[in-house]
């Protein structure tokens, strides 16, 4: 299993995200009680190549769920949503570099996928519990403080490069 490999990773955040995930994990019954979704989010940001993505490998790796990533880049709004949709709980869904498809509220190149749509698929009574979501940008500042808020992306977590050190040791 390569997940296995991602688990034995240490990256600067992925202790923190472990912690706030197992604390996050102890408060269902209240999300259940309130008939709201038990799901998390992470925005991830920082320098390109610094470890975002492996950051969200090595989270799915230490809770053995699967890893689904959505390129938005030839998707429409209609498959997104069912993409979304098909999503199995116990799952962590990446979005890389979301910086390249919105500045702010406006979607960039061939993006079809309106912001509104892409926000709602993760606030709506559509998005399912037990998903873990993360974004990841190079850009924090591109990013519209509607995908930033309580709910969409639970955490911000600035990614840093790794230590001389740590790229030595893998």
């Amino acid at each position: 299993n390569s997940g296995k490999k991602f688990d034995k990773i240490y990256l600067k955040g992925k202790d923190d995200i472990i912690a706030d995930l197992e604390r996050f994990k102890g408060q269902e019954e209240i999300y259940v009680n309130l008939g709201v979704a038990f799901k998390r989010g992470y925005m991830l940001h920082g320098a390109p190549g610094n470890g975002k993505s492996s950051l969200a490998y090595a989270i799915a790796a230490h809770f053995n769920y699967d890893v689904y990533v959505l390129d938005l880049s030839n998707m429409t709004a209609s498959n997104f949503a069912k993409a979304i949709k098909s999503i199995p709980p116990y799952s962590v869904l990446v979005i890389e570099d979301i910086d390249a498809f919105y500045e702010k509220r406006k979607p960039l190149g061939n993006n079809k996928i309106t912001f509104s749509s892409f926000i709602n698929a993760f606030s709506g009574v559509a998005q399912k519990s037990h998903i873990i979501s993360i974004f990841t940008t190079n850009k924090l500042d591109n990013m519209d403080s509607a995908l930033l808020r309580k709910g969409r992306c639970d955490k911000v977590i600035k990614v840093e490069n790794p230590t001389k050190e740590i790229v030595e040791k893998f």
